[in-house]
């Protein structure tokens, strides 16, 4: 249940290695000034993320593999709200697209900070979200990971929705609502 400046494990390229690094949600792009932008910055678009100041640098050169096996979404209803789990049918893990950047304090402290690409739900999803991240196929990470793909086109074209007769969405319990609760059980 990771929220909006939490702690959570990506996979980023340096050189030609990958590496696993704790990196908090909500990216903040290096330019900034203040930190509080990361909380605006959860998500980027996978239409515009070439373009946007916020991601056009690390869309670029700092793209990173958002492993999970599962998020969540949540439904309105009325005052309420629903909070669904998503998941892949085979419950593995899977790798979401995202961004990361690295950002500096006046004091010299360094942050690494990351973000979700979304896109268009899919029928599964549409009736819950007016969005969804993009989940990469398997043969899309390394793409998605190369340093020599620089054109936005090549890239954009694998950020679609993953196709919703692999996935499914449950509902669970309304105590997820709050970002405190870690428990697997409630999850």
């Amino acid at each position: 249940n990771i929220a909006p400046t939490d702690p959570a494990y990506v996979v980023v390229r340096e050189g030609d290695k990958r590496f696993l690094k704790r990196m908090m949600f909500g990216l903040i792009p290096h330019w900034a000034k203040d930190p509080k932008i990361g909380v605006q910055c959860l998500n980027a678009r996978s239409e515009t993320v070439d373009e946007l100041p916020s991601f056009r640098e690390s869309f670029k050169s700092r793209r990173c593999l958002v492993i999970t096996d599962g998020f969540f979404e949540w439904k309105k209803e009325g005052k309420n709200r629903i909070p669904y789990r998503v998941m892949t049918k085979d419950r593995q893990p899977y790798a979401m697209a995202g961004l990361w950047d690295r950002w500096k304090r006046s004091d010299g402290k360094e942050f690494e900070t990351f973000a979700i690409v979304t896109t268009e739900p899919n029928e599964l999803i549409a009736p819950v979200h007016n969005r969804m991240p993009v989940i990469l196929k398997q043969e899309d990470e390394n793409l998605w990971m190369a340093p020599y793909v620089k054109e936005a086109k090549t890239l954009q074209l694998r950020l679609k929705s993953f196709p919703a007769e692999s996935m499914e969405i449950i509902p669970v319990f309304s105590v997820v609502n709050s970002s405190k609760t870690k428990e697997e059980q409630y999850i």
